[in-house]
This record gives C-alpha cells, sequence and structure tokens, in this order.
C-alpha cells in the first residue's frame, strides 16, 4: 500500500494532537511530463509536502507541485514547477539555490504563524505522580478516567456531498469499537475495547455507543480546505458544531455526562482522512485529531470537554497519486493512538519543525502505539502499550530494582507469576529511569518484532509531557528505547531494506536478542547512561541475561555472581526429583534441556545456560 499525504499543513493552534501521517514517497507526474518524487513529513501539528532534496513545495491553483516561496510575509506558491534536483536545468538550479525554500525554512514560518498551543491547552499530562510511573489503579491526568467502564458517544457524519459506504453502518461501527474478537479486515487483531481491556488487563474497559448518524449541511471541502499557505482545515470546528447541532435533535447527551461535563465524544466523518490520503483534492479532507476544546450540546446545557474526529476510511493506491484502488474501514491503530491522547499521553515521536530532524530522528517509532506503532499493519494491529503507558495510566505495578539480586522477568499478563517490569531509577533524580519489561509474542505484539527484554530510557518532565515536545532534543530524549544491538532501525523501507529485513533490524533491539547480548552496564555498547547524574558511572549493571524456552527472562543485577547454578547434574534418583519448566511443563532432564530457567520437585530452582 502506498500512502501519502498532501501540502504543508498546520493546525491552527487546536489545543489539537494530530496523528502523525504515515512515512511514504510517491513518484507524481508534473504537467510537462517530468516525474517528481515527493515525501511528506509532518510532527502533528503541519506537515510539510517536499522534494528529495529538502525543497518546500505548494500546489498551484492547478493542483501541480511548485516551489514554494516567502512574499509579504505569507507562505505561496510561485507557480514555478518544480523538478528533481538531477533534472533542474543550470537556471533552475541559481533560481532554487537563491530564491525557493526549504523544508526547514518553511516549517520554522509556520511554527512561527501558527505556535503550539499553551500548556493549558494542549496534551494534559497523563502521570499522577511527580515521577511519571503513575499509581497503580489510580488514573492518569487525561480527560478520560483511565480506570472504569466509561461509554463515549460515537457521531457518525456524512457530508452534504460525502457518504458512508453502504457497508458500514452503525452496527458495524458499534462492532468496530465493542465488538470481541472484530476481525472484519484482513489482519484485525481485535476492537477498540478489546486493545484497552488487554492493555489494562481489564481495569479499563471502555465501550462506544453510536449515538447518531447524521448529514451536516456542507460539504466536506468546506470543512476541510486548507489555506493556500498550507493551514489545514480552516473551519474543522464548524464541523463539530454542526455534527453535534444534528446529534442532538435525538440525542440527551446528558446522560454521557460524568459529573463535569461529558470527557469526549467521537466524531467519524465519512471517507478518507488527510494524513492518509494523496489524490488530488485530498488537501481538503479533514486530518484526524484529538482536541480538548470544549463545545457544548442540548441548547447550551451540556459540555463537551474534549472530542477525537477521526476517518471511515483507509485506501490502497496504485501507480499513480489518483489510483485509488480499494478503500477499506480504518485500523483501531488511529482511534486507539488519540483515544491515549484522551487519556492523558503526548506523542512519542518528534513533534518539532527541523526538517531534518523530522525526517531522520528515530524516536521510540513501531514500539509505541503513540508513535508509528498506530500504523503497524495498516492500523489493524497495533503493539501493545509500553511498561510506561501502561504504568503512567494506572495499569501496571512497576517492582523497583536496588539491592543486587538474581531478578527474572515474566511476560506481560503473568503477574501472578512474578514481576513483569522493573524500574531501575537514577539515584540523584527519582524522575529519571530505565524501565525493563518483558516482550512476548502474543494478540497485540507481533511475533516478527522479536522477543526478549526491552529496554526503555525515561527522563519525566511534566512540562515537556504536556507541551508535547518529549522527543523534540536529539541530544535529549525523554522516552527512548535502548537498542540492545546499538542500531535504531525506523519506520522507512527502500528498495534496499524490505519491511521483512527492517523488522529482523527491531528483533535485535531486544536482549539478548538476535545478537544475544547478555550484558547492559557502564562499560557496553550501548552503555548505561544518565543525563542528570554528577558522575558517568551508573554503577547499576546487568547481567547473564537469558530468555528461557517459556519466555522468562533472568538476570543478575548488581552481581554477576548471583546467577543460580551455571553448570547442572542430572541427579542421581530421577525417580524422586523431576525437572519443570516455569510454566509446569515436565522436561526429561536438565542435561538435555535447552538453556533457561527450571525448577526441581524438591523446590530448587536453577539456571542451565
Amino acid at each position: 500500500m502506498k500512502i501519502l499525504s498532501l501540502l504543508f499543513a498546520a493546525t491552527l493552534a487546536l489545543g489539537a494532537s494530530a496523528t502523525v501521517p504515515q512515512r511514504r514517497t510517491l513518484t507524481c507526474q508534473q504537467p510537462d511530463g517530468t516525474s517528481l518524487t515527493l515525501t511528506m513529513e509532518a510532527n502533528g501539528r503541519y506537515a510539510t509536502f517536499t522534494t528529495t532534496d529538502g525543497i518546500a513545495l505548494l500546489r498551484n491553483s492547478e493542483g501541480h507541485y511548485c516551489y514554494a516561496q516567502l512574499t509579504n510575509h505569507e507562505l505561496v506558491s510561485t507557480g514555478r514547477i518544480a523538478h528533481e534536483a538531477t533534472e533542474r536545468t543550470v537556471e533552475e538550479q541559481a533560481w532554487v539555490a537563491s530564491l525557493s525554500l526549504t523544508q526547514t525554512e518553511a516549517a520554522k514560518w509556520l511554527d512561527a504563524k501558527y505556535p503550539r498551543p499553551s500548556l493549558s491547552r494542549n496534551c494534559r499530562s497523563a502521570a499522577s505522580t511527580p515521577d511519571g510511573l503513575g499509581k497503580y489503579k489510580q488514573s492518569g491526568g487525561g480527560v478520560v478516567s483511565s480506570i472504569g467502564a466509561p461509554v463515549i458517544p460515537v457521531v457518525m457524519v456524512d457530508f452534504a456531498d460525502r457518504a458512508f459506504q453502504d457497508t458500514i453502518d452503525a452496527q458495524k461501527v458499534t462492532r468496530f469499537f465493542n465488538e470481541k474478537g472484530y476481525a472484519d479486515e484482513k489482519g484485525s487483531k481485535g476492537s477498540v475495547k478489546d486493545y484497552f481491556t488487554a492493555q489494562s488487563q481489564g481495569l479499563f474497559t471502555p465501550s462506544f455507543e453510536v449515538v447518531a448518524h447524521v448529514i451536516v449541511p456542507k460539504g466536506y471541502a468546506y470543512y476541510g480546505k486548507d489555506a493556500n499557505n498550507g493551514a489545514i482545515d480552516l473551519k474543522v470546528y464548524q464541523l463539530i458544531e454542526d455534527a453535534l447541532k444534528e446529534a442532538e435533535k435525538t440525542v440527551d447527551f446528558k446522560r454521557f455526562d460524568t459529573g463535569n461535563g461529558v470527557p469526549l465524544v467521537t466524531i467519524m466523518f465519512a471517507g478518507a482522512g488527510q494524513q492518509s490520503a494523496f489524490e488530488n483534492g485530498s488537501e481538503d479532507y479533514i486530518w484526524a485529531h484529538f482536541s480538548n476544546r470544549s463545545f457544548t450540546a442540548n441548547n447550551n446545557q451540556v459540555r463537551i470537554n474534549s472530542y477525537f474526529v477521526g476517518n471511515e476510511l483507509l485506501q490502497s493506491y496504485g501507480k499513480g497519486p489518483n489510483d485509488v484502488t480499494d478503500a477499506h474501514m480504518d485500523g483501531v491503530g488511529l482511534f486507539c493512538h488519540e483515544f491515549g491522547h484522551a487519556l492523558g499521553l503526548p506523542d512519542f515521536y518528534y513533534t518539532g519543525s527541523d526538517a531534518t530532524l523530522n525526517r531522520d530522528l528515530l524516536t521510540m517509532d513501531y514500539w509505541s502505539i503513540m508513535d508509528y506503532g498506530q500504523y503497524y499493519f495498516n492500523g489493524y494491529a497495533p503493539p501493545g502499550y509500553t511498561a510506561f503507558e501502561r504504568s503512567t495510566l494506572g495499569w501496571l505495578n512497576v517492582k523497583e530494582l536496588t539491592e543486587p539480586q538474581f531478578a527474572q522477568l515474566y511476560p506481560f499478563g503473568k503477574e501472578a507469576e512474578g514481576p513483569t517490569a522493573y524500574v531501575i531509577r537514577n539515584p540523584e533524580n527519582e524522575c529519571e529511569y530505565f524501565l525493563l519489561e518483558n516482550r512476548q509474542p502474543d494478540t497485540w505484539y507481533p511475533k516478527r518484532m522479536g522477543a526478549g527484554m526491552l529496554v526503555t530510557h525515561v527522563d519525566y518532565s511534566a512540562r515537556y509531557w504536556a507541551n508535547n515536545t518529549v522527543n523534540n532534543d536529539p541530544n535529549h530524549q525523554r522516552m527512548a528505547y535502548v537498542p540492545a544491538d546499538n542500531k535504531k532501525d525506523g519506520t522507512r523501507t527502500s528498495p534496499e531494506l524490505t519491511l521483512s529485513q527492517l523488522f529482523n533490524g527491531y528483533k535485535g533491539d531486544l536482549f539478548p536478542g538476535t545478537q544475544n547480548v547478555t550484558s547492559f552496564t557502564d562499560e557496553t555498547t550501548p552503555a548505561m547512561k544518565f543525563y542528570n547524574c554528577s558522575t558517568d558511572k551508573v554503577n547499576r549493571p546487568i547481567y547473564n541475561i537469558v530468555m528461557s524456552t517459556d519466555g522468562v527472562i533472568s538476570f543478575s543485577f548488581r552481581d554477576a555472581s548471583l546467577t543460580g547454578i551455571d553448570a547442572v547434574t542430572q541427579p542421581d534418583d530421577t525417580d524422586n526429583v523431576q525437572v519443570y519448566t516455569l510454566s509446569g511443563r515436565r522436561v526429561v532432564s536438565l542435561q538435555t534441556a535447552a538453556p533457561g530457567v527450571y525448577i526441581l520437585s524438591n523446590g530448587q530452582k536453577v539456571i542451565k545456560r
């Protein structure tokens, strides 16, 4: 599937968190017969459409891609058709060098004209505790409580000139949000409710009620039209108001009021979203986003505290930008990502205006649904929450490691057997720490990303979380995984890098992983490092990392000698001493067993390496 979004696009200081566009490139035909390869770069507030050598583009009135320029303090199309760097004439090369705008220059102008929403209007801090880890069974700080069983109203919206597909009706949308095991689209792993029920282990079980299917009075382009300078969706608020006005004719929103207003209303509109479409005219589509801007309903008697607006369809493309070959209901990844903002989570992708960083900075990528994980398998099978995301929302009790010990890390969902996440804190700053979690394939975690221990380095700051700038400093990312093989793989494929090869790289991110990395210390590569520390030494080493056949990870913390038994001898009396895996499966003997942790019937626990 080839996906690309269009033009420059900037949300108008909405107090919104817009979903990141899919990262694709496409070769388009220009009116003079030349081909031009285009790339979309975005930060969640606006996106830039650019040539491969970083020159900013805007469409002219005929829809052709032209170089952009600042004229009279406005970003405008020059009307000059853009070309590949290798196909520009000498005169055009000189013109581009002196008069055109780079992607970074255009993005900085947009950043200044449409500044980042203030702290009070942007995504709220998720944490209920100063260190960001939250407290088990206590809600995070979002507009929707992360503990409990809220009912979220959903309004389906047809435009005056665009309606939902006949096969996507209220019953279908209800199933998409709520049905256990929902699998209508290829690759689907479940419904939105399935996802959050699984991530919270039943502590958060939202339900979604389709309360109305309305027709708003204007066409989609009226609400979604972008400004000539690239600002997107100039009348998106009007869409929300019109949708609520139509819905309140038959819906009493008061019944969704939790005491301080209705936490969230979902607006699902007909058609595709601008963030994942690139045919002519798609700049007039709505860009999916969450916003905590409030509205009223039922004659101003009910306050709506926030909204999510998202699209019906995800389109497939053939050889060209206008070659739409198919369209299916979009995956749960888009909504689960935006719903994460309602719960209080920020974006973990780069949200700044530097074009080079926007293109090249590697953040949490596929490891987090609050980054590019929302697009795994086109959004139909997003990976589950990280240990930090679960913990900060009150869904996980993380055990702290302080004293030397032999430790075991169990897969998520096996909390009854032992810890599923550990935290190693910076002794000089409790808000900075490493989180250790055990990633094993399950419904919401793909086998192709590997199995092992994922290490995440967190430097929590309520200010950066609330401002949605967590990973904007390349030298100080505040939510970053530590790749065991010391190599981050990103999200982009190429003729030289297939998708399968890309995910083989992800397998190397885990400990011990494909590279059999068994230690994480001050001296290893990668090394343990804290930002807020008076010394270069962390002195919290992890040794002897091993994963058993049952998926249990064990390691020695601070003392390499705490490893159990390095070599074991088969007991002489095999009739009286049996050997079992940690899941209770009996094995023939320790001599022939695979490396891992085992339990003897006499109660002894041993490690075979």
